[in-house]
């Protein structure tokens, strides 16, 4: 009898196999101790002693770190047990063993091909792939055929209603008669793009067909990575390459070997079909850059037969974009019209239209110079075309193709014809209000909202009818299931038609709760930016009446100035780090800003009041600095022209519609940060100031300042100099001498035989700073009453953000009252009030005079109805 704890050490030097018959005891411990977790020691043990297929099994799964499979690993090869072991589940181990390269396992794992591929691609799934790997692998075998099938599968599966807005054959693909009832997108062709890319220089169908995949799968994907796009690039320099080599007579003939494949796919009506003819198309049209005309014309290619392969011939004729206006292309291109003639029957609609229109749209990809078809026989297509719209088919869901088709074809003659039809705008009318109410009902078909959006951008200026109401639906209700780059064209798209095409107001401001709410969700920067314009339209319309209601209501109860509360929502949300969301948190501060212009004293500070009750304008101004990342050598990032043209200075020239057109988003949101700063300077510019007087960083303080100074205050003092000019003559009625210099101005005011000279300094870093008010004391004036004269003159300017138009009407206003008899008042020195009123409470115990503002604060911050001189209970009279 052997010791239990001896077990292990007698069967290690046994020597023998030992299998369930000949050893029972001796196989039921082995099978007991595979279960468990196992040294080392008696993993080898195991294996030296046994090849039973489940005690190997049982090793393999109870297998519980990197060590103990690796060890296992070197045990298969010392042991050659990977033909027992291969049928079993070794997922893992295999993984393993190319995680690790170890090549010896990987050596002998070629021998059973299919399992050795099938880890492969299963290694490569996962995207860590080394040098060491490629130069293992490149030895054979390798997994072309099943990669093959894999993009072939991806390709039947594709989405071609989205690939129809972007890719090389345009409306071509409405050819295919096969489509994916659920298309999807394979994230593996990209990882075997880049896996082809760099084990073979050779180009070959896969990789071509690999080439398109990757240009629909960046059109169609949300979110695509930088890698996609640069290993995309690198196959396109590629094939490019090898394309300088093709001769066109090659191509024609099918003598090239690499496109064999390519013709038998071309034959077809698939989408595999529509890929191989893009292919072609781009080969051909590379073949023909070198030749001359005389040299394309002496080809004699059969178009009568090449027509019966429709995306065959789309491929070469589209390929011959270069050489369209030859004549050997007259009859096709008359044959093909004509055959859309031919196309009356309601059950031929569909399918011959869709075909024979797809092919007459190839001619119109080139300038001709004359027209493409002869204007008799396209009256007589469109005159047909209007028939179609009217057939018992017009509503199917499969007419949506050849929408998208007519809407194409339509927009080619607008812009290649130069004779148009008698009935074009009526059909191209006809064609627009149809679309438009599919649209609606089928807001998945992004190629009939983009196809007819397109159309109606290159008629919307000709004499076709508005659709005002439907374009703002349009806007409203595009609700993409995706942010993709197909997605993003269409938003482009709709958003570009709303600028060019006038919208009537009276529309735009009955849907304002639905644009407020599309702001509010919306993700797309294009959508934002329309929204946030037809807005402050709107918000400034309105405010003209509101600013007359407010001033007509008859206590502060009955109406108050408020933003809404759904601005405010989002200016105190915190901030994301996407681009739309910052955009989306800059353009609610246009709209806010937009509730102060041209509006009350009064208005203007319950905004503010509302803006400071959270702190959203101090966190606004520490928000444009950290996004300006403005350092003592990197103040001058805004190129903003010559700081005091005010013309073309891009700073207060900032336009929601055309900056977005010149500028890169990255440019434009520095700009807009430093629009906001300018406009809050300019429209609440005392708020600027007591946020900068509150900075205790003294760096960032001076960087502020220097910011300011270089960029915010010239506008601003140049915009004060304007006003003062625009009411000189205002001013100089009552004889006031104005002089205007570079940062002050000058008044003269004639006071009975003297004058009095006063003077409005502009700081350079204003608004950081007041405008100070300053002048000698004029005699027959009390020095105390003279100080509240300038400080009142001081305060108007802070509370009408720079008007020094007023400050100087005020203080005129004062001193010519003053002079002419009238009584100031008791508590400000003042006669006339900030709000232009006279004192004209009196007292009935001492007959001193007050402003009722001045009295109405006096009253509340001493909390009793008391006479501020005399104390006793105040009686109002006049």
């Amino acid at each position: 009898m052997v010791r239990p704890d001896k077990i292990d050490y007698f069967i290690q030097n046994l020597g023998m196999t030992i299998d369930e018959k000949r050893f029972p005891e001796i196989y039921s411990h082995l099978t007991d101790i595979s279960k468990e977790g196992m040294s080392k020691d008696q993993i080898e043990m195991i294996v030296k002693s046994t090849k039973d297929k489940d005690v190997l099994l049982n090793v393999i799964q109870s297998l519980d770190d990197e060590d103990a499979y690796l060890k296992f690993i070197e045990l298969v090869v010392q042991y050659n047990l990977l033909p027992i072991i291969i049928d079993l589940d070794i997922s893992k181990l295999l993984h393993i063993a190319w995680n690790h390269l170890n090549v010896e396992f990987l050596t002998v794992l070629r021998e059973f091909k299919d399992n050795y591929l099938a880890s492969m691609i299963g290694f490569i799934k996962l995207g860590s792939l080394n040098d060491d790997f490629y130069k293992f692998i490149k030895t054979g075998p390798l997994p072309i055929e099943q990669f093959k099938q894999r993009i072939l599968d991806a390709i039947s599966k594709i989405d071609i209603f989205t690939v129809a807005i972007s890719n090389p054959l345009d409306s071509a693909v409405y050819l295919c008669n096969e489509r994916a009832t659920s298309p999807q997108l394979d994230d593996f062709i990209p990882t075997i793009g880049k896996f082809l890319n760099k084990i073979d220089e050779n180009v070959d169908t896969l990789l071509l067909l690999i080439k398109e995949y990757f240009a629909d799968y960046i059109l169609l994907k949300d979110d695509v990575d930088e890698d996609v796009v640069d290993v995309l690039s690198s196959i396109q320099q590629k094939v490019s390459k090898h394309f300088e080599s093709f001769k066109f007579g090659d191509l024609i003939n099918e003598n090239n070997p690499t496109f064999q494949e390519l013709w038998q796919f071309v034959e077809g009506n698939d989408i595999q079909a529509f890929y191989a003819a893009r292919i072609i198309k781009r080969a051909i049209e590379d073949s023909l850059e070198f030749e001359s005309l005389a040299s394309f014309e002496s080809f004699d290619i059969n178009y009568t037969k090449l027509v019966k392969s429709p995306f065959k011939f789309v491929s070469m004729v589209a390929g011959f974009s270069k050489f369209l206006n030859s004549k050997k292309l007259n009859r096709i291109r008359n044959y093909v019209l004509s055959e859309i003639l031919a196309v009356k029957k309601d059950e031929q609609i569909i399918a011959d239209g869709i075909k024979w229109v797809s092919l007459s749209l190839v001619f119109f990809n080139t300038e001709f110079g004359t027209d493409v078809y002869p204007i008799h026989k396209l009256t007589m297509v469109l005159r047909l075309i209007s028939d179609w719209l009217d057939s018992s088919v017009a509503y199917d869901n499969e007419f949506i193709d050849l929408r998208v088709l007519i809407s194409r074809f339509l927009g080619f003659i607008i812009q290649n014809q130069t004779n148009i039809p008698d009935n074009y705008y009526e059909l191209a009318n006809k064609v627009l209000e149809n679309n438009f109410e599919i649209i609606q009902l089928e807001p998945n078909r992004l190629d009939l909202n983009y196809y007819t959006l397109k159309f109606y951008i290159s008629v919307m200026d000709k004499r076709v009818s508005k659709f005002d109401e439907e374009l703002i639906d349009i806007f409203i209700n595009f609700n993409a299931t995706c942010r993709n780059q197909a997605t993003i064209l269409v938003e482009q798209t709709i958003a570009r038609v709303l600028r060019e095409s006038p919208i009537e107001m009276k529309i735009v401001q009955s849907k304002k709760d639905s644009i407020f709410k599309l702001f509010t969700d919306s993700k797309s920067i294009s959508v934002q930016r329309i929204c946030t314009w037809y807005l402050r339209q709107i918000i400034l319309l309105e405010q003209q009446d509101f600013v007359v209601e407010y001033q007509l209501s008859k206590n502060d109860e009955e109406m108050q100035a408020r933003i809404p509360e759904e601005l405010i929502k989002i200016v105190n949300h915190t901030l994301g780090h996407q681009e739309y969301e910052v955009f989306q948190y800059m353009w609610s501060w246009i709209l806010i800003l937009s509730y102060m212009e041209d509006i009350t004293l009064k208005m203007k500070n319950e905004y503010i009041g509302q803006l400071l009750q959270n702190k959203e304008l101090p966190i606004l101004f520490d928000f444009v600095f950290e996004y300006l990342h403005i350092e003592d050598e990197s103040l001058y990032i805004i190129d903003s022209g010559k700081p005091q043209d005010i013309e073309n200075n891009v700073i207060p020239n900032y336009d929601l519609i055309e900056t977005g057109k010149s500028e890169s988003s990255t440019h434009e949101l520095k700009l807009l940060a430093t629009y906001l700063y300018f406009k809050c300077a300019q429209l609440c510019g005392s708020q600027v100031q007591l946020w900068f007087q509150e900075i205790r960083d003294k760096q960032f303080k001076n960087i502020v300042e220097k910011f300011t100074v270089k960029f915010i205050s010239p506008i601003l003092v140049k915009d004060i100099k304007q006003n003062v000019g625009k009411e000189i003559g205002k001013l100089q009625q009552n004889e006031v001498n104005i002089k205007i210099g570079t940062n002050q101005i000058k008044a003269n005011i004639p006071v009975e035989e003297e004058n009095i000279s006063m003077r409005w300094s502009i700081p350079a870093n204003y608004p950081l700073s007041n405008v100070a008010v300053e002048g000698p004391l004029c005699v027959g004036v009390k020095e105390n009453q003279w100080k509240a004269w300038l400080l009142a003159s001081q305060k108007i300017i802070s509370l009408t953000n720079g008007s020094i138009a007023k400050s100087i009407e005020l203080f005129c206003k004062n001193v010519n009252l003053h002079f002419s008899g009238f009584e100031d008042c008791a508590i400000c020195y003042s006669i006339l009030h900030q709000d232009s009123s006279l004192p004209s409470k009196t007292c009935t115990t001492c007959s001193n005079k007050f402003h009722a503002a001045c009295l109405y604060k006096w009253f509340k911050s001493s909390g009793s109805s008391t006479c501020p001189l005399c104390r006793s209970t105040f009686n109002f009279r006049r």
